[in-house]
């Protein structure tokens, strides 16, 4: 189902498939967008969860968070 989606979002680009949906989809973190879609969280979903994910506060936290530990 997801190489299928991947297809999908990744038609007409050259972007690799890590790039193209955010890291975290795997593993979901308790505040992630795509935790709960819902009708108020479907455009931020579109908006981070794909292709546009290292704009995501979400994202930029955990990043920063994994990178103090280390």
């Amino acid at each position: 189902m997801m190489t299928g989606f991947i297809n999908w979002i990744s038609n007409g680009t050259d972007k690799p498939a890590e790039d193209l949906l955010c890291p975290l989809i795997n593993r979901l973190e308790p505040n992630c967008y795509c935790q709960n879609i819902n009708s108020k969280s479907i455009l931020l979903v579109l908006r981070y969860c794909i292709s546009n994910f290292k704009h995501c506060a979400i994202y930029k936290r955990i990043q920063k968070n994994r990178m103090l530990k280390h």
